[in-house]
């Protein structure tokens, strides 16, 4: 930017009857001194205290009544000011925003028709807008660094009075800052136009999981201690934690490096509720999900509404059983991947297939599962193995399974099952809900006939090997019938259609009948015991397989261990309790420790999960007696130089005297990568080896202040610097109205190509490069963006009569630019009978209309096009017309 720009920023054929034809071709000031006082000056301040001590007593009742608004109304520092207050509502404008400091403003105007008001920054250009001129006004939340804003007000015409603009910073709601802490809710009240803010420290871990609930809520920010913004986005979702009462839940989570920071919530417009509550109530919390080790969690959903949980990569889908039928939610993410399942008062079945959100003290079970009906795996030595049910029991297929050892020799051996065992003189009856294509796995004990008897929801039956077994020979005469040999088979039940209901199924020897089955206890899991696994060879289990740790009443557990040689483990149980745990006959081999974990018996099956926990890394300690560092800073033309190791990042400060557009680069023969940021902009610019010498370097627009700019070295270390410059920018010709502007840019230096517009209307500006595009900024006469600066090609906007200029972005190597300036000429609206040309691939409108005198004649509309060459086309005319088509320039 130019001197006059930052002096500026401180300071805004034939056819008939409407025929519709178109062709196709189909190729703040200190207080002064007070002097002496005089005797009689004494008395009269004396008599002035004793009458306001008399008001105060009397006014004491007045005073508790007015005591939380004026708590709610401290004094600020300092205020944010607006230059000029007021504009004429019947047109449009701009004002100057001055922030004496970061923090989050409301800017607001308050018209008697209604006005938009458009902030913008002269770094990122129009960050918000707000309201809809004559219908309502405008309201703008935002957070703003030091410095100056424009706001762009639009009237509407014919509009009478003055459109009043104001800006007024968010205030502490508490004076202190509370520590937080996991496990431990922040509560408190949060109304409009108010802040709280809580410290919090992150360890050697470096993650931080931040989330917050509240009425009137509407923005949650980190910050580090020295005042920066943390490049952490939030999450928003309005939720109901009870019916009727709409809350606004944000989330905050990411990597943080050790040390200490503050999160600020900010209030907001609160919503409306049904019981016309006042209340605005706020919490937060540190979060640390749950662990889903155990496979199954119990749990009451709390006043965030919410439950979350951490589940191992084992499970790939999951299950939610509520006590009561009430909306419920259930979220899975991994990676970026996310699935979402949900619970209505009218669902079908009370489950879903990890975030459980509903109603606050609605209590639920969530089961993590692997889907297979199939698994393979090789281990050796004890092993406890067990299978984990989702949707057992009740009027729900039963669950079956089994444990085998696959030799090398591809025999298999059954080491223990859980299903049915049909034989001479016993048969198995089954009913059921058949909601879709189910298996029962089952046993015949001996070789013989099997007959299968399905009523209810009609099907195709069908029995199948499981293992090595023979395939079955069916009954020539009656397909339900099937000669097994002695083995593990599955009970296919295919419905026909689209048909589901329940079933009532019996299987066994022909003729033999079972009575009607009792309704069977749901089971959470299904154990094999312990199991001593040899090597040389697989095993297999059928059905849906989940690694977990089961506990039977009254059964104590004694379970091998292999661990990382630093390190704890935890045993924890499906309410999120931990269970008291003992490590005998420990030996070191190697980096591992072998032990034999215990765990005393329970006087309830439970399910156990176990978790490792590493040993934390402990954090750097300054030495005592040692001097803080200092903090490095540069300035424009006084680079700072310093030390990287291998990896390591620095962070420095630097400040520019006026607002322009800068180079930040590093200086040495290292391979870097550099971020600059300000307060409340952390992400200003990028760079990683773009610069010479594999240095790193950003090329960003500033306004005067203080940055910051944090400098990695990539694969190296070293000494080196890092330098801020201006960066140069060439003038081109001017562009007035129309025309076109060239230049060749040497690598590191942009270009000012000027616009004049002289004309009202609209325009296009086309930014030409070969095989690549340009980075530029639209800026208004007084250097303002009109859009965000960034990539452009073409950009087609309206243009009042005044002084632009489009600024070109310096590249890393030379390269050409061109721009060019073109007015849009609107099309001129079709009158009359014609001729009017009619161009290939566009269609035309015309009404015609019938001649005004009643003898006159009925003329045609004439439309003329040409053809260089033979060629099919087709044409179109409107529904109720008649055309001809004639060659030449006559009609003939």
């Amino acid at each position: 930017m130019d001197e006059s720009s930052a002096q500026r920023e401180a300071r805004g054929s034939r056819l008939r009857r409407g025929a519709r034809p178109m062709l196709d071709s189909s190729g703040g000031a200190a207080f002064p001194a007070s002097p002496p006082l005089a005797y009689g000056a004494l008395m009269r301040r004396i008599a002035f205290s004793l009458v306001a001590a008399f008001a105060a007593y009397f006014a004491q009742p007045l005073w508790r009544a007015t005591q939380n608004a004026i708590a709610e109304t401290r004094a600020k520092p300092s205020s944010i000011s607006v230059t000029p207050g007021e504009l004429a509502a019947d047109r449009d404008g701009a004002s100057l925003i001055a922030a004496p400091a970061p923090g989050r403003y409301s800017i607001r105007a308050k018209s008697p028709s209604g006005a938009r008001i458009e902030l913008v920054d002269m770094i990122a250009g129009p960050l918000d807008s707000s309201g809809a001129p004559g219908l309502r006004d405008g309201r703008i939340d935002a957070l703003l660094d030091k410095g100056i804003y424009k706001l762009r007000v639009f009237g509407v015409k014919g509009a009478s009075g003055k459109i009043a603009l104001s800006a007024q910073a968010f205030v502490e709601a508490s004076p202190s800052k509370p520590t937080l802490a996991p496990g431990r809710i922040q509560s408190g009240e949060l109304g409009d136009l108010q802040q709280r803010s809580y410290s919090f420290d992150v360890g050697a871990e470096g993650r931080v999981r931040l989330e917050a609930i509240g009425r009137a809520l509407s923005d949650l920010r980190v910050w580090r201690s020295d005042g920066e913004l943390v490049d952490l986005a939030f999450e928003q979702e309005t939720v109901e934690t009870k019916p009727g009462r709409a809350m606004n839940r944000l989330r905050v989570e990411g990597a943080l490096e050790p040390g200490r920071y503050v999160v600020t919530a900010y209030g907001g417009e609160k919503p409306v509720w049904a019981q016309g509550d006042a209340a605005q109530p706020f919490l937060l919390r540190l979060e640390e999900p749950a662990l889903l080790a155990a496979g199954v969690a119990e749990g009451v959903i709390g006043p965030f509404g919410a439950a979350r949980f951490d589940a191992p990569a084992s499970y790939d889908a999951f299950r939610l059983d509520l006590a009561q039928t009430t909306p419920a939610r259930l979220e899975a993410r991994r990676n970026e991947a996310k699935e979402i399942a949900t619970i209505s008062k009218n669902s079908r079945t009370p489950y879903a297939r990890l975030e459980v959100s509903g109603y606050e003290g609605q209590a639920f079970t969530l089961r993590g599962i692997r889907q297979s009906d199939r698994e393979t795996f090789e281990a050796s030595g004890p092993h406890l193995v067990g299978v984990d049910l989702a949707g057992d029991g009740g009027d729900e297929a039963p669950a079956t399974a089994l444990f085998a050892r696959i030799e090398k020799d591809g025999k298999t051996r059954v080491i223990a099952s859980d299903a049915p065992r049909i034989g001479a003189g016993k048969a198995w009856r089954g009913k059921f809900n058949l909601f879709g294509p189910t298996s029962i796995l089952f046993e015949a004990t001996r070789d013989g006939l099997v007959a299968i008897d399905a009523k209810g929801v009609k099907v195709d039956a069908s029995i199948e090997p499981a293992l090595g077994a023979l395939a079955p020979r069916t009954d020539g005469k009656n397909p339900a019938r099937y000669d097994l040999q002695a083995g593990y088979y599955f009970l296919k039940l295919e419905p026909k259609g689209d048909s589901a209901g329940v079933i009532d199924v019996t299987l066994g020897p022909p003729g033999l009948s079972v009575s009607a089955p009792a309704a069977a206890p749901s089971r959470p899991t299904m154990s094999f015991g312990t199991q001593t696994l040899e090597r040389d060879g697989s095993y297999l289990i059928l059905t849906n397989v989940a690694p977990q740790l089961l506990q039977d009443a009254g059964k104590d557990v004694a379970l091998p261990v292999r661990l990382p040689k630093m390190g704890k483990v935890i045993a924890r149980d499906w309410h999120g309790a931990d269970v008291a745990l003992t490590l005998g006959d420990q030996k070191e081999e190697n980096e591992q420790r072998l032990a034999t974990l215990k765990i005393a018996a329970a006087e309830k099956p439970r399910a156990l999960g176990l978790i490792f926990v590493p040993e934390p890394t402990p954090a750097k300690s300054e030495e005592p007696g040692k001097p803080a560092p200092t903090a490095l800073s540069a300035a424009v033309a006084r680079p700072a130089f310093f030390d990287l190791a291998r990896d390591e990042t620095k962070r420095l400060r630097f400040d520019v005297a006026q607002g322009g557009l800068y180079r930040v680069e590093t200086l040495g023969r290292m391979k870097t990568a550099l971020r600059v940021g300000a307060n409340v902009s952390p992400r200003l610019g990028e760079g990683d080896a773009n610069g010479p010498c594999d240095n790193a370097l950003v090329t960003a627009f500033l306004r005067a202040g203080g940055y910051r700019a944090a400098v990695t070295a990539k694969d190296s270390a070293g000494h080196l610097g890092l330098a801020v410059s201006p960066a140069t920018l060439t003038p081109t010709a001017k562009l007035v109205d129309a025309g076109i502007a060239r230049a060749t840019l040497d690598s590191g230096k942009g270009a000012i190509v000027p616009i004049e517009i002289t004309r009202d209307g609209e325009y296009r500006i086309e930014l030409l490069g070969l095989k690549q595009k340009w980075r530029a900024r639209l800026e208004d006469a007084d250097g303002w963006p009109l859009a965000a600066p960034g990539e452009m090609q073409r950009v087609t906007r309206r243009f009042e009569k005044g002084s632009y200029r489009l600024v070109v972005m310096p590249k890393d190597v030379e390269a050409r630019m061109a721009a060019r300036l073109t007015p849009i000429v609107a099309a001129q609206a079709l009158e009359g009978h014609g001729p009017h040309p009619l161009p290939f691939g566009k269609a035309q409108r015309l009404q015609w209309r019938e001649p005004q005198a009643r003898d006159a004649p009925r003329a045609p509309d004439v439309w003329r096009f040409s053809l260089y060459g033979d060629a099919e086309i087709d044409l179109s005319i409107g529904d109720g017309m008649v055309g001809e088509i004639f060659k030449g320039e006559t009609d003939s």
